[in-house]
Formats: structure tokens, sequence, C-alpha cells
């Protein structure tokens, strides 16, 4: 019970790290539009690697106990 509710958090709080670094990013870095979906994809691509590299961390220590 503990270690889904744990995986749930930590998903959780990296999905608003992402929504948050997605809306505020590019306005600092972008100058252009194209330059602006293409922070917006990596952020993306990089939250949803991070997300499943974390889960799949937890996931490997509880095989391990």
């Amino acid at each position: 019970m503990r270690n889904a509710l744990l995986k749930t958090l930590v998903v959780f709080l990296a999905g608003i790290c992402l929504i948050l670094a997605a809306v505020t990013v590019p306005f600092i870095i972008a100058r252009t539009p194209l330059q602006t979906v293409t922070v917006l994809a990596g952020i993306i691509l990089a939250g949803v690697g991070g997300g499943l590299i974390l889960v799949g961390e937890i996931t490997k220590r509880e095989d391990a106990q």
C-alpha cells in the first residue's frame, strides 16, 4: 500500500513540475513560435522519460526486497 502511494506521489509531483516548466520556460528561452514548440516538446519528452525512470527504479527496488 505504501509503495503504491509513493509511486503515485512521485508521478504527481513530477507532473506538476513538468507543467510549471512547460508554462514558464518557453517564454523565457524562445524567441520565435517554432523555438517555443521545440522547447515545449523537449520538456515533455524529458518529463515523460524522467517519470518512467523514477517509476522503474521504485519498481526495481520493490522487486529486490
